[in-house]
């Protein structure tokens, strides 16, 4: 009998029986990025330890990474993203630890490729001072930096994979081909200040292989496999990511040829990692 109702009650009825389908759609809404104007600061710490078993003992070289980092979106799925502060820190065998100045770095830019699903690809990156390169790549800062989203809504229980090949190679001497299969898992809902957010468990099994000169006419071909394990949290009404944890281990072999004998040595790589976002979901 809703023909008779009134006009303004037959549209509060059909408002009312509207509602649901509105709220379902939205809850069915899929996650993705947005990277705005507006700059967004992470603070990233990585530790790392190597350790190889030469002829001569055991070789120990121990890393950290601690960084501010900006990042804000300049249109036409890129971003531009920048060191605000940058301490380097490496401890090799009997030697004390070596940081190099980052003071010529802070504010120079990197310029990103960025999709809606977390694909990051670095178009172009700064100059890297010699006593920098020495010790890190920091043209890889930004390979793995978020995690990537599904073509399905961020729900408890939701699963997806993604693999990722990134090669190098400026040199015929040199090297790098690195590659990760990535599964995820969105592990339950959460809160940042109130703001919904998923939890998400991300792991992945990682093969490096990369072939570098040596001093005189000896070359040396690198091979590790192993995985990695974390967290990170996604706050989908804000596109953001919010905050990653993760650790990981890779092992193999460092192999050193050219000279009278090839030498094989076994290596292990360790590290682990946090990425908070400063200006937080409000």
């Amino acid at each position: 009998m809703t023909r008779f109702l009134p006009s303004t009650a037959r549209l509060t009825l059909a408002l009312i029986a509207f509602a649901p389908i509105v709220l379902e759609a939205q809850s069915a809404a899929l996650a993705r990025y947005r990277i705005g104007p507006d700059t967004l600061r992470y603070a990233e710490r990585t530790t790392s330890r190597v350790t190889m078993q030469s002829p001569r003992g055991e070789i120990v070289v121990q890393s950290v990474h601690d960084a501010g980092i900006g990042l804000r979106g300049i249109g036409d799925g890129r971003a531009e993203a920048w060191y605000e502060r940058l301490t380097l820190q490496q401890q090799g065998p009997g030697q004390s630890s070596v940081s190099p100045s980052t003071a010529a770095l802070l504010g120079q830019r990197y310029v990103l490729g960025v999709t809606a699903t977390g694909q990051m690809q670095t178009l172009s990156a700064p100059v890297f001072p010699a006593p920098v390169a020495a010790i890190t790549e920091l043209s890889r800062q930004f390979d793995d930096f978020f995690v990537a989203l599904p073509a399905k809504p961020l729900r408890p229980g939701v699963v997806w994979m993604d693999t990722v090949v990134r090669s190098r190679g400026a040199r015929a001497d040199s090297s790098m081909r690195m590659r990760h299969v990535r599964s995820y898992r969105v592990q339950r809902d959460s809160t940042i200040n109130g703001v919904p957010a998923a939890v998400i468990a991300v792991d992945q099994v990682m093969r490096l292989e990369s072939t570098a000169p040596m001093q005189g006419r000896l070359q040396t071909r690198t091979v590790l496999e192993g995985e990695e394990h974390g967290t990170a949290v996604f706050v989908p009404s804000r596109g953001e990511l919010v905050s990653r944890e993760r650790r990981g281990t890779m092992s193999g072999q460092l192999t050193i040829s050219g000279g009278s004998q090839p030498a094989a040595i076994p290596e292990r790589y360790e590290h682990t990692s946090t990425l908070k976002l400063q200006t937080a979901a409000r």
